[in-house]
């Protein structure tokens, strides 16, 4: 039935469970305004003193997303400190403390150093999870599902997988995080928006953010200082970019988007390709 329902038939439902939420709230909450975000809906909500964010799950079918598990994670990474327990999920909707902070400076060489540190507490992270992203099989898996300039982005695949050497040991990853998953807040650094969390290659999931924030040599060595690589990151981290390009590639491949900005894309990934 809720895949019927309009977004504001949803959000009024999602609004309607506030008396079982694991929080002192008085009152039904009501909206203050949309928030950012491409795969859900998103709003600032408010009651009394007290804001929070409401998250919409989508209802589209999107790869890597599995609700039942990004609720084990957020259980591990919020015992763990690294974000505030959820007041309220289910299936449809997620209700979490409302960070007003601001996203950190990816230029600044403390921010970076802080944002290394959290990749290492998140990295050390105890969890129920066990299901494991190989991103190369991940990437393979894309490759062979998409239509548009199927043979270019297999041989991109190809090239990468001799460039990207994968990691001894999992740990618990993010992999998702951007800079606007990043809150910097009085209480500290905050990482947000966990679903495509699971266990997997912490030099991918560093490489995420490299990549979507456009990090240059000094940046990524500040980020690696904080984080107190020994060594493995640096040494593997060139070719978990190479992969995490394919990868961003083709997920946008994987919803839909064929116009000039994935064209752009495979342009830049096939020229990184030809300099390597």
């Amino acid at each position: 039935m809720a895949s019927t329902l309009s977004q504001s038939d949803r959000l009024n439902a999602s609004l309607d469970t506030w008396p079982d939420w694991q929080a002192e709230v008085r009152s039904r909450p009501t909206v203050v305004r949309s928030l950012d975000g491409f795969t859900n809906d998103n709003f600032l909500i408010t009651a009394g003193t007290q804001q929070w964010s409401l998250r919409l799950n989508t209802k589209r079918l999107l790869p890597g997303i599995d609700r039942p598990r990004e609720r084990q994670v957020i259980d591990a990474v919020s015992a763990a400190g690294v974000m505030d327990a959820p007041v309220y999920q289910s299936e449809t909707c997620l209700v979490t403390r409302y960070f007003g902070g601001r996203y950190p400076d990816l230029a600044n060489e403390m921010s970076l150093a802080a944002v290394g540190r959290l990749f290492r507490h998140i990295h050390r992270i105890e969890t129920a999870v066990d299901d494991v992203l190989e991103p190369l099989h991940y990437a393979e898996a894309l490759v062979d599902r998409c239509a548009y300039e199927h043979d270019t982005l297999a041989r991109c695949l190809s090239t990468i997988s001799d460039a990207y050497h994968p990691p001894e040991h999992v740990c618990l990853c993010h992999n998702d995080l951007s800079r606007e998953n990043l809150i910097q807040t009085p209480d500290g650094l905050v990482a947000i928006d966990w679903e495509y969390a699971r266990l997997g290659d912490p030099a991918f999931d560093v490489a995420v953010l490299v990549e979507m924030g456009a990090l240059n040599d000094s940046h990524v060595s500040a980020l690696l200082a904080g984080y107190e690589d020994e060594g493995d990151l640096e040494h593997r981290l060139p070719g978990a970019r190479l992969l995490y390009a394919l990868v961003d590639v083709l997920w946008w491949l994987s919803v839909g988007e064929e116009g000039a900005a994935v064209e752009a894309r495979v342009a830049a990934l096939k020229q990184r390709l030809s300099d390597s």
